[in-house]
């Protein structure tokens, strides 16, 4: 079983042995800050592509991509 090297070191950490009961807190507790924080991030993209997303249709919706205008009148 070959396992890249970061991620033995990672499991290393996160499974302490019982012996090393501080070790194994601070992991825990490094993990769920990885966690929390990656968890945050990705909510405040998400509602930011939202707002960008809203306010772009609102404003396309006052000032057009193009006009057209015809050089003659056209007959209805």
């Amino acid at each position: 079983m070959n396992r890249p090297f970061p991620f033995f070191v990672a499991l290393r950490y996160i499974f302490a042995g019982k012996g090393n009961r501080y070790l194994s807190f601070v992991s825990l507790s490094s993990l769920i800050g990885m966690i929390l924080g990656v968890l945050s991030l990705l909510v405040v993209l998400a509602v930011m592509n939202g707002f960008r997303s809203d306010l772009e249709n609102r404003v396309l919706r006052l000032i057009p991509h193009a006009h057209i205008n015809a050089d003659t009148v056209i007959p209805d």
